[in-house]
Parts: structure tokens; sequence; C-alpha cells
């Protein structure tokens, strides 16, 4: 049994992989590696930036630092962002984000393929459309994501740069070493490093903060919706998210409820239950086994509304 690293649920994560279905993958993606022509020329001075992350609301926020220092050592860059329908939102109002463009990426959008072949003709087809788009470089984010690095290859982009998995190497120019006991923040910071190092530049040192920015309406929904549930606006809140895309990701509702119950009692705190409507269930199932009061806020926000 062969083990394929992968990041997800705060930023590590493991799923099997058997061995020769893994090793099937690998001379596949070896032979098409050869069919690629040689890389284009780098560019003297990098101008379009693309930066591929696959995954879903947590791990593409994880991706904001990198971004922010990315921006900031090539402020003359324009830089875009390829993600998820399912986690635009997050980028969509970054300001170190110049474009975002979606893609139902293969094994991400939790659907039924309607044929074996429906990934490979998927990625013909954004190749194509990246191509055009002429990009001078790709940051190939997720450690495992050879599609990604396939793609990126495919669309002639002279500098791709990501980890140094056996999926991914034959189609990266740069590749660095991965170190699986590290956080995603760190290994995207690292890759945009990688970047400043291609180019004789010094990454700008930042601090590692999630940035996802907020609204006036957004911030103005928050207050009413606490002061409705009689939390003041200077109270300590420790916010729940019991749901998952995934239903094998599910931690049992009595567990989540002991753990609201001692963060409330020891940091005397109120706990915020979040979640989409279809986890308004979920969320009420942990609040019936709670010692303390929760609010509810499940099905009542929009993501924006909920990190207010």
């Amino acid at each position: 049994m062969g083990r394929i690293e992968g990041e997800g649920g705060g930023g590590r994560s493991a799923t099997p992989v058997p061995g020769v279905r893994r090793y099937a993958r690998l001379l596949f993606l070896h032979l098409w590696a050869r069919l690629l022509p040689p890389s284009p020329p780098a560019a003297e001075i990098p101008r379009n930036l693309l930066v591929i992350r696959p995954d879903h609301i947590g791990d593409v926020l994880f991706t904001t630092p990198a971004q922010h220092v990315q921006r900031r050592t090539f402020p003359e860059a324009r830089i875009t962002a390829l993600v998820g329908p399912w986690a635009a939102t997050i980028l969509t109002r970054n300001p170190d984000v110049d474009a975002v463009r979606t893609c139902s990426f293969p094994w991400f959008d939790r659907r039924p393929k309607p044929s074996p072949w429906q990934p490979y003709r998927l990625l013909l087809q954004e190749a194509s459309d990246l191509r055009d788009l002429d990009f001078d470089a790709a940051l190939i984010l997720r450690f495992d994501h050879w599609w990604g690095a396939l793609l990126a290859a495919w669309a002639d982009i002279p500098v791709r740069i990501g980890y140094a998995t056996p999926e991914n190497r034959p189609f990266l120019t740069d590749a660095l070493p991965y170190a699986p006991d590290r956080h995603a923040v760190e290994h995207n910071l690292a890759l945009v490093r990688a970047l400043a190092t291609r180019w004789n530049r010094e990454a700008v040192a930042g601090e590692p903060r999630l940035r996802f920015p907020l609204t006036a309406e957004e911030e103005a929904f928050a207050a009413a919706l606490l002061a409705r549930h009689g939390i003041a606006a200077d109270a300590r809140l420790v916010g729940l998210h019991p749901g998952a895309g995934d239903p094998r990701k599910l931690w049992p509702t009595e567990r989540w409820a002991q753990v609201a119950d001692r963060l409330a009692e020891s940091l005397d705190a109120r706990v915020l239950i979040t979640g989409s409507p279809a986890e308004r269930e979920l969320a009420e199932a942990v609040a019936r086994q709670m010692r303390s009061r929760p609010c509810i806020a499940a099905g009542e926000t929009t993501l924006g509304q909920a990190a207010a």
C-alpha cells in the first residue's frame, strides 16, 4: 500500500493509494511528460503569474499570506489565481490578486466523473485557454497536484514551480523537496520564495496572516446577529464549524459538544456554531448536547458574514 500525503482539515492529512494503481499512474504520467515540447525561454521580467490551487475554502484561504508576499515581491506583475468555483469568493475580494479564474478541478468537484477521460479532456481545453493568456510562470501550490502541474506544462508556461513528488516532478522546471510536517501556509510561502529566487529577487517578508477583507455591511450584519443573541460586542467568542464537505471528515457531535463546553468554561466565552443551511441540523445536534448555550448561525450567513 503506497501513501499520498494530502493537505486539508487544518493543513495536513493522508490518503492511502494502492501501490499498483499508483505505479500505473506514475508510468502514465512519465510517458505523457515525454510528449511535452521543450519549455519556452523564461521572461527577463515576469509580468504575468499564475497560481494554481484546486482545494476548497480552507486551503485557498491558506494561500493568502503567499499571495501577499508575491504581490510585494513582484509589484509590476499581473497575478491570476486558478481555483475551484467553490472557493473563488476567498480571492475575488483580495487586493493581492488581479484576476480569479475558476476550473472545476477533477477529483475536487465532489461529483462523479461522466467518463474516465473527462479529466483529460478538461485539461486539454483549460491548457488551450491558459496558453492564450501567455503566463510567464506558474506556482502549483498543492504538493501532489500532478493534474495542475501537467496543466501548466501543457499550457507552455515557461517556469513551473512546485514540489518534487513523483507525480509532479516530470512537469516542473523548479521542484522543491516536500516536508510533510510543515503547514500548508509554510509550503505556499516556500514556493513564492523559490519564484523570487528564480528572478534574483529577495522575497519581501511579511507576517503570515490570513487575508479575507470584510465589507461594512458584513460587519454590521455580524454585530446585529450577536446582539440578537444577547452577545456583547466586546464578548469573547469561539467559533465552531462542525460540518464538512466529505462525510468521512465528520467528527462525532458529542465530542464537538464537549470541546465547546470546555472552551466556553475555560475562556469565559460564548460559542458560535457556523455552517451552511444543509448543516443546520448538525449544528442543532451539537447544541443539544452542550451544557452552555451557543449561538447557532448555521444557514443564516454568507461566507463574508460568517467571517465577520
